[in-house]
């Protein structure tokens, strides 16, 4: 599985031989599908501010369906642990809900590369996301 790095986020796209060029198409179709992705994800991730002045990563994974509706459940890599690492899981995970249903979504991916992009594995920092920007933070930790 090959990985992208794009803004805070590290993807990992399924597809047997999906990066080879030809496949299901170029590097720079999937740097393109990543960066969607990821675009999207942020647009609905909502972390409380007070998670920027920790060191953490959620990884998530979770598929897809073709209409870009969640197919499953979103697993929480056990990357870390207490009550820091359970607010910014349950974050990450809400945006992937969010995203993938009604009215925030589903996700518009092209339905030609669902599979590239029907299993996903991503990575949320919240020291990125704040990083010099302005965001509009989660009140509580839920």
């Amino acid at each position: 599985m090959k990985r992208f790095v794009v803004a805070a986020a590290v993807l990992a796209l399924s597809g047997s031989g999906a990066f080879a060029a030809g496949a299901e198409g170029s590097q720079a179709d999937i740097a393109r599908l990543v960066h969607q992705i990821v675009r999207q994800l942020h647009g609905c991730w909502n972390p409380p501010r007070e998670l920027a002045k920790h060191p953490i990563l959620v990884t998530l994974t979770f598929s897809l369906n073709r209409d870009g509706t969640l197919a499953g459940p979103v697993a929480v890599k056990p990357t870390g642990s207490g009550p820091v690492f359970e607010a910014a899981a349950q974050s990450a995970v809400r945006a992937v809900r969010k995203c993938t249903a009604a009215p925030a979504g589903p996700m518009r991916l092209p339905a030609a590369k669902y599979q590239v992009w029907r299993d996903i594995e991503v990575n949320f920092d919240p020291s990125e996301l704040f990083d010099g920007a302005e965001h509009k933070a989660d009140s509580s930790y839920e």
